[in-house]
């Protein structure tokens, strides 16, 4: 079970994902659980300070990584078949 702030920030990160910005007002309104103004404020306060990235965002971060990755190994065949072709080559001479 996540505790408040965690809850809280959680809460923001789904406000946020709807293309709404959290308000105090939002959060305590959408909230299933207690939570004290205070806890709130501070909460808030502290996830727009430090943002972290959507789900959209890591997705497109891992389909960047896997097209980088793809490319990555299409140039290293490349590179090995070269190598081959390059000692095969010193072989004949």
């Amino acid at each position: 079970m996540l505790n408040n702030r965690q809850y809280i920030e959680s809460l923001c990160n789904e406000i946020q994902e709807k293309g709404g910005i959290p308000t105090v007002g939002m959060l305590r309104s959408r909230a299933t659980r207690q939570l004290s103004i205070k806890e709130v404020i501070e909460t808030l306060k502290y996830w727009k300070n430090n943002p972290k990235p959507s789900n959209k965002e890591r997705q497109s971060e891992k389909v960047a990584e896997a097209k980088n990755r793809d490319t990555l190994e299409e140039r290293v065949e490349v590179l090995e078949n070269q190598v081959a072709e390059l000692t095969q080559q010193l072989r004949t001479l």
